[in-house]
């Protein structure tokens, strides 16, 4: 917007020099007016062109517009008309193709009118030649005719269609009396060649009906057959058995593998079947029907399985009557034991097992046939086969009589999820859980009244319980995983751990090892005894040395050539002198602490066996988890070896404790009176007569190979590893317990119990400990130098000549402490403690009691040691 001009006349009494500032003022306005005039003129002009051009360019437009109209109008003329030609054409070509269909329908009516009345007559002549298969051809071709066309009943004379209604019903008739012949009997060719007559006379669902039930006509004559053959051959044994044995046994039950071997025919014979009948019933009458076959040889399999199995429970039902209970009654009172025969118990158990796994086993087949077949269906017939359950037809449906019938659900391969037989043998394995843990506690009673030790056989360590007991474990699992059934023998299982953990330990392992702990410690009190004991290992080295169990009892006297056992003189009446008739564990307490080392290796056994024989188990439904779920149950034993290896090692501490009272306390005791404090006349009688280490071993030696008689030689390893560690603290309390006090070492050895060494007293004690270290690496196989590592470090401390001797120990390096400055004396001397701490496992204090023992100055050690130790750091006390 332009600026209004100014248009006041100046004052008169304005000056000169404010006339020319608006002078100049108004100069400069009339400038940017003009430039504002030649703006707007430019803006003006170039509108006006374009206008100009935008009215030229509409005329041409238009005109166009005219010419473009007029011929768009002459093309919808053209297009319009030849439309209208396009449609009549149409409408002929339809009115031609209607009237050839109506001709063509005509002709080929009239063609299957001629062809019915040619059928009619071949089928009567047929028939009258007794030729089934080509009237059942013609009828088949009529059939077809009458589906293709079904108006051609209203074009054929009703006399040539009754005609060919009764030729039809006359051919089925036919086929159903040949079918029927063939049934009865027997001709499987009859049967095969008149079933392939029922599909083109459209009788397929009435065809496999009588298929299936002509193999299970077939298949129940067989079983029937062999069922009244064993029962026939029962029947006699049981009579031949009351005439020989009176009235006594009249009742007794003959029990073999017959009845077995009869479910296992039946199953046997379902398979042939399925061979001989499966090709050509699939292509006759298709897959899907044969999955109708396969459940009608399910049902009759069923059916004729349970009379098999019902035969056999009402047969075994006397010899297990209420034996669900019978393992807590013998636990209450062990006299049942002799009216049980765990023999026929056995035997019927097993049968089951049997039982059931040639049950699941045909399950298994069966339906691994069936899912071979279906792969084959469509979806749409797969869906039909799984939902239509109607479609099996009665013989599909044909249950057990006088049971409910069920609302049969199918599985993804067309089969009944449960059936008859699948329930019979879930109660059969019902029963056989609970039987076979009354097995399980009885023959551990059992075991336990017929314990025996075999006294003429000196290398049997253990007594007979633990062998026969684990013997019955072992079979009750892998039977129980023979019937592929992974929830019963998960239960057996969960048996046998409470069984384990419970009743076997409490009357097997504990109570022999307390009722046999007295009689062990009587007789290890007569050295005499151990001495015999060992009489035949090594003669020679007995005596020798400073032996006070061959002193003590005068050995010579006792060597005797041959005997039965180690222990035979613990074996011993009350009168000491007749020998027990029988020996038991409770009588033994070495066989009893070997039962229980031995019973903890059986039970990692009895776990190996378990997840081995799983591993190999195939099963149909949830085969991953159901394995899941018995590995985790048999992990349950793992409990119950830590529990016994428990056991064991409170025995070998008890064995140590006895045999340590006995011989090896009076020879440690013996370092307490020993003075280290010596010199060279000392320690060359020292050399010569040891008064300890050489001692000790010894009489160690001697205990040592006695228990290696009566003992295995995992329970040795735990008593040597509990005598080692004993030994090595005893020694090092030896060492600290009485090292003396500053004040102490300056009144030298005035007073008693105050313990110094000299340099030759260091060097003897580090022989007595090397002496040691190397006879319990030489009679055992554990890392038995890392149980001396405290020992050897003191040793180390005592062999000190000088405490300068100890930077030496500690620095390696050989670095100088002058040649830093206090702070880095510091660093250097913690990096160094750092360092050393993996090769001494003493403390500040332990090593400043070891020194102030060889009579180094209190203030000199305690300096040396605030040098390396600067923080009181201390090291960890591991052994």
């Amino acid at each position: 917007m332009l600026e209004q001009t100014p248009t006041d006349a100046p004052s008169c009494c304005c000056s000169v020099e404010t006339a020319d500032d608006l002078m100049s003022r108004l100069q400069d306005r009339e400038s940017e007016v003009d430039e504002d005039l030649s703006r707007l003129y430019k803006e003006a002009s170039h509108k006006l062109i374009e206008h100009h051009h935008h009215a030229a360019g509409y005329q041409v437009t238009r005109d166009d517009d005219v010419e473009l109209q007029e011929e768009i109008i002459g093309l919808e003329a053209e297009v319009s008309e030849l439309s209208q030609t396009a449609g009549e054409l149409s409408s002929r070509v339809k009115e031609l193709d209607n009237t050839k269909h109506i001709l063509q329908e005509a002709h080929d009516l009239a063609q299957g009118v001629i062809t019915i009345h040619h059928t009619v007559n071949t089928c009567n002549e047929a028939l009258l030649n007794d030729n089934v298969d080509d009237a059942a051809k013609d009828i088949a071709k009529i059939r077809e005719i009458k589906q293709k066309y079904p108006k051609i009943c209203e074009v054929c004379d009703n006399a040539t269609m009754k005609e060919s209604k009764r030729l039809e019903d006359e051919v089925c008739s036919s086929v159903r009396k040949a079918f029927d012949r063939a049934i009865i009997g027997a001709d499987k060719d009859g049967v095969s060649r008149c079933a392939r007559l029922f599909y083109p006379l459209g009788m397929t669902t009435e065809a496999v009906a009588r298929y299936v039930r002509f193999i299970r006509q077939t298949l129940a004559e067989q079983c029937k057959l062999k069922l009244s053959s064993v029962i026939a051959s029962n029947d006699n044994a049981s009579t031949t058995r009351e005439s020989n044995d009176g009235d006594r046994d009249g009742g007794v039950v003959v029990i073999n593998d017959k009845y077995v071997n009869t479910l296992t025919n039946v199953f046997l014979a379902v398979a042939d079947i399925i061979q001989d009948h499966q090709r050509n019933i699939e292509e006759e009458f298709g897959p899907m029907n044969f999955v109708m076959v396969l459940r009608g040889l399910q049902a009759e399999a069923d059916t004729q399985a349970i009379a098999v199995i019902n035969r056999i429970r009402v047969s075994r039902k006397r010899i297990m009557k209420d034996f669900e209970n019978t393992g807590d009654e013998v636990m209450e009172d062990a006299r049942i034991l002799t009216s049980i025969d765990l023999g026929q118990k056995d035997a019927v158990i097993d049968e089951m097992c049997i039982i059931a796994q040639r049950c699941n086993q045909f399950e298994h087949y069966i339906h691994s046939v069936s899912r071979q077949v279906v792969a084959e269906l469509s979806s749409e017939d797969h869906k039909k086969l799984i939902n239509d359950g109607e479609q099996q037809g009665e013989e599909g449906r044909n249950r057990v009589k006088n049971k409910v019938d069920h609302n049969l659900t199918y599985t993804e391969d067309g089969l009944a999820v449960i059936t008859d037989l699948t329930e019979t043998v879930q109660d059969i394995m019902g029963e056989y859980v609970l039987y076979e843990r009354s097995f399980i506690l009885t023959s551990i009673i059992k075991a336990i009244h017929e314990d025996r030790i075999d006294i003429d056989d000196p290398q049997q360590m253990t007594s007979s319980v633990v062998d026969d007991v684990f013997f019955v474990l072992h079979k009750a699992i892998q039977r129980s995983l023979s019937t592929a059934d992974i929830d019963s023998s998960c239960a057996v299982i969960n048996h046998i751990v409470q069984v384990l953990g419970n009743e076997y330990k409490s009357i097997c392992l504990d109570r022999p090892l307390q009722d046999s702990k007295r009689n062990f410690a009587s007789f290890l009190a007569h050295g005499d005894y151990i001495l015999e004991a060992i009489s035949g290992d090594n003669d020679e080295s007995l005596g020798q040395g400073n032996n006070s169990i061959a002193v003590s009892t005068g050995y010579a006297h006792l060597h005797t050539a041959h005997h039965h056992h180690p222990l035979y003189l613990m074996y011993r009446q009350s009168d000491g002198e007749t020998p027990l008739d029988v020996v038991t564990s409770s009588q033994s307490w070495p066989h009893a602490l070997s039962n229980t080392a031995l019973s903890a290796v059986y039970v990692d056994k009895l776990r190996e066996s378990a997840a081995s024989a799983a591993a190999a188990l195939t099963t149909d439904n949830d085969v991953h988890d159901k394995k899941e779920m018995f590995l985790h149950t048999i992990q349950q034993l793992e409990q119950v070896r830590s529990e016994f290896d428990e056991l064991t090692h409170l025995g070998c501490k008890m064995c140590l404790h006895q045999v340590k009272v006995q011989y090896l306390s009076p020879a440690l005791a013996g370092l307490d009176g020993i003075n280290y404090d010596i010199d060279e006349d000392e320690y060359n009688d020292y050399q010569i007569n040891d008064p300890f280490a050489q001692h000790f071993i010894n009489e160690t030696d001697i205990v040592l190979r006695f228990l290696r008689l009566v003992l295995p030689s995992s329970c040795i390893n735990i008593i040597l590893g509990l005598l080692v560690d004993q030994l090595t603290t005893r020694m090092e309390r030896f060492l600290l317990s009485s090292s003396p006090s500053p004040q102490q070492q300056q009144q030298q050895q005035q007073q008693s119990g105050i313990r110094f060494f000299s340099i030759l007293g260091a060097i003897q004690f580090d022989q007595d400990v090397r002496r040691l270290l190397n006879y319990f690496t030489s009679v055992s196989d554990l890392p038995v130098r890392r149980k001396f590592t405290r020992l050897l470090d003191m040793c180390t401390l005592l062999s000190l000549e000088s405490l300068d001797e100890f930077h030496d120990i500690y620095a390696s390096g050989g670095t100088t402490m002058n040649d830093y400055d206090t702070k880095q004396q510091q660093q250097q001397q913690q990096s160094i403690a750092a360092s050393s701490s993996s090769s001494f496992r003493l403390s500040r204090d332990e090593i400043r009691k070891i020194l102030l023992t060889r009579r180094f100055p209190a203030d000199k050690v305690d300096a040396l040691l605030r040098d390396y130790y600067p923080n009181t750091h201390s090291r960890n006390n591991a052994r």
